[in-house]
């Protein structure tokens, strides 16, 4: 590994950088082992912005502000390796590079490592260090660690369950500008310890911070009238945005809006689309209502065989109806 970053240190002062045209200065300031300089040539060629997108060039100039010690380029690199965008995917190259830069006492690392240990990927699995990774990052007041922290203790990952101990984490997290950390909060208060006002507050929030999950749940408190006076038109309006976001449960119940005109103009045609896009993005209810319309010639033409087939996609994910309607009908699932 370390014959690995000399070498590609030794590569970086190689290359024809773009940036030496757009900004000579801090192509000069990383040669002076300015590490947040390296990192802000790397950050431009990951992004596009200040330089042509060039992927080795940015892993490059990472690995220097990583070696350096900026751990924002650690993070970035193993980000990198995790995707496999431009240069080799690596989950070992990764999980190291997430370990330097939480002993560096950056939040995201820490969170990344956690991530790492929690699902076994780069290194073996282990839940006890991934809490432990999580709490850190927690403890360096990075708002998504308390999350994922939350999220040990809501699911008893590793630990004993705790709801309570779950949702002070997700309040912290939220107050620490944790979109996820609103989100998680609300659902909670929404669904398990029924608090809707502060449901309402804490889903609005995380909707607001881009969440569509949470613009999901906040039009179900909508469509179904708890906290709130039932509204139809804004829950569909909320369905919309989430479904367009790609959550498909909210492409489901948008669908199910066109079908029985709810909030919205009943449009089976419009339900169908709906039900077919939740489908191919790995809904089965999705699956399950556009099979009721092929069956039933709602929205498309009557046609039993489509119908079937997507029975049997819903009955693969699990949905015991979808399973149901297949016996209903002669089928095998």
């Amino acid at each position: 590994m370390r014959l690995l970053t000399i070498v590609l240190s030794a590569c970086f002062w190689l290359l024809p950088h773009s940036v030496a045209a757009q900004d000579p200065a801090l192509l000069h300031a990383c040669e002076r082992n300015d590490a947040a300089a390296c990192f802000d040539i790397g950050w431009m060629y990951d992004t596009g912005r200040g330089a042509p997108v060039d992927k080795p060039q940015a892993a490059l100039a990472y690995q220097r502000a990583c070696d350096l010690g900026d751990a924002r380029g650690c993070v970035d690199l193993g980000m990198l390796h995790t995707d496999g965008d431009g240069i080799p995917q690596d989950d070992t190259a990764a999980f190291l590079l997430f370990y330097r830069s939480c002993e560096l006492d950056y939040g995201l690392g820490c969170r990344n490592l956690g991530n790492s240990y929690r699902d076994g990927v780069g290194v073996a699995l282990d839940l006890a260090a991934a809490e432990a990774m999580f709490r850190k990052s927690c403890d360096l007041e990075f708002g998504d660690g308390c999350t994922s922290l939350g999220s040990v203790f809501e699911r008893g990952t590793g630990v004993a369950l705790d709801i309570t101990e779950a949702m002070r984490l997700y309040q912290l997290a939220c107050d620490l500008s944790s979109a996820l950390g609103c989100g998680n909060l609300g659902y909670l208060q929404f669904h398990t310890r029924p608090d809707y006002d502060a449901a309402l507050v804490n889903l609005g929030t995380a909707c607001a911070r881009g969440l569509s999950y949470s613009c999901f749940e906040l039009g179900n408190m909508h469509f179904e009238g708890r906290g709130l006076p039932r509204d139809f038109t804004a829950a569909t309006r909320l369905y919309l945005g989430s479904c367009n976001d790609g959550y498909f449960f909210a492409c489901v119940r948008l669908g199910l809006n066109y079908s029985s005109g709810r909030g919205i103009a009943q449009n089976d045609d419009l339900a169908a689309a709906l039900f077919r896009q939740a489908c191919a993005i790995g809904a089965p209810f999705g699956c399950y209502h556009l099979a009721y319309n092929y069956e039933n010639g709602l929205g498309v033409n009557v046609d039993v065989a489509q119908a079937v087939a997507q029975y049997r996609m819903a009955c693969a994910g699990n949905l015991q109806d979808a399973c149901d309607q297949l016996a209903r009908l002669g089928e095998q699932p």
